[in-house]
């Protein structure tokens, strides 16, 4: 039975129960049982991982990654322009590859 379960594992290692079902493993836990669905969330985890990678916040928000071109329209096609960016110094590759894989 689950008492059992639970006194064989704090005897091995130190546990928590959340018998409300609603959070495992920093993980927030909606169940919507009417419905059919369950929503999971990380409220704390982009916070902490700005913190961590010491990102300021822009001055004005910023919804893309990157500037769009603007269209102009009319009866020429507008192809997408060539990526000219330098690549990477090797120095700064690991920085990406941590943030990246946050």
């Amino acid at each position: 039975d689950a008492k059992h379960l639970l006194n064989a594992l704090k005897k091995a290692y130190e546990i928590s129960v959340n018998y409300e079902g609603d959070k495992y493993c920093g993980l927030n836990i909606k169940w919507n049982y009417i419905k059919g669905f369950v929503d999971i969330s990380m409220p704390s985890y982009v916070p902490k991982m700005l913190k961590k990678f010491n990102h300021q916040p822009p001055t004005r928000p910023q919804h893309s990654p990157h500037r769009c071109p603007t269209p102009i329209y009319g009866k020429h096609r507008q192809m997408a322009t060539t990526d000219e960016t330098p690549l990477l110094p090797t120095t700064h590759i690991k920085r990406i590859q941590s943030i990246v894989g946050s």
